[in-house]
């Protein structure tokens, strides 16, 4: 039986406020409460960006060879753009608490600019009707709400200036919104009858998300770089989350196969709940995180 207590228009509302408003806050009151100068991690930063940027030109490539043109730049996106804002940073936060929402805040962030950097490219690439431009890209990077918030909350950490209490705890309460209703939009989308409906593309590209990228990517974290167990447990949260729903709307805008967008968005939604519990469990029993 459905109730209907949730429909379309109340989830595009709750979406646009979580991203734009609550998680922006929640990010900032991470970050201005860190010690940024022990925060900043160049070498772990380094090596999550050289990891995605790989991602991007392989499945690039296998997407020229494979693909027709109207599904390459969403099977390029659906694996290396990931839920980092909403997912990442609420399982983060529950792990580990305040001792690693400073430095996951940090690779949201990271993750952040690299998503909206690469995603317009690889459209470009891919669309000759979907015109790409250093004001597009300076756009989608600086103006992004995770973004700002990050900046703001790097101004306040580094200057030591603190804000009234008042404001924190005003703060506090609206960021306290965030993860319980962003998790209330994603269960309000899914749909079984489309995940049953998926077609192999979608499916192939899920699996590169959640299984392939983190098992090569930890893979080399562990055996050729000295990274603890704090570092690499937030690399797996990182690798493995599921594809952003965002991914769709670009899909959309460029007008390519939106519809594959939504089945990996789905898929990887869906599946990520176990792999990411799987995956951590065994992560601690191998002694890496």
């Amino acid at each position: 039986m459905q109730l209907r207590v949730i429909n379309n228009e109340f989830v595009s509302v709750s979406s646009a406020l979580v991203y734009k408003v609550a998680m922006p806050i929640f990010m900032f009151l991470a970050i201005s409460n860190s010690d940024l100068k022990h925060t900043v991690d160049i070498f772990l930063f380094g090596f999550y960006s050289l990891a995605v940027t790989l991602t991007v030109i392989v499945t690039s490539f296998i997407a020229h060879i494979w693909l027709p043109q109207p599904q390459r730049g969403v099977f390029v996106q659906g694996v290396f753009r990931g839920n980092h804002a909403i997912v990442a940073l609420a399982i983060i936060y529950n792990l580990y608490g305040q001792q690693g929402l400073g430095l996951g805040s940090a690779m949201v962030a990271i993750a952040a600019i690299l998503n909206n950097l690469y995603a317009p490219i690889v459209f470009a690439i891919f669309k000759d009707d979907f015109e790409l431009s250093l004001r597009r890209v300076s756009h989608e990077i600086f103006m992004n709400p995770m973004m700002l918030s990050l900046l703001a909350g790097s101004a306040f950490s580094l200057s030591g200036i603190g804000l009234p209490q008042a404001v924190v705890a005003s703060l506090k309460q609206f960021a306290s919104i965030s993860l319980p209703l962003a998790l209330l939009c994603i269960g309000a989308t899914l749909s079984l009858r489309s995940l049953w409906q998926a077609g192999s593309v979608a499916i192939h590209a899920s699996v590169a998300k959640l299984f392939w990228m983190p098992l090569i990517f930890m893979s080399l974290a562990h055996y050729f770089f000295e990274f603890d167990a704090l570092q690499m447990g937030i690399l797996f949260i990182c690798f493995g989350v599921p594809t952003a729903a965002v991914s769709f709307v670009l899909a959309r805008l460029t007008n390519s196969d939106d519809k594959l967008a939504s089945n990996i968005v789905l898929i990887t939604t869906f599946m990520s709940l176990i792999t990411i519990t799987l995956g951590l469990f065994f992560l601690q029993q191998l002694g890496w995180v």
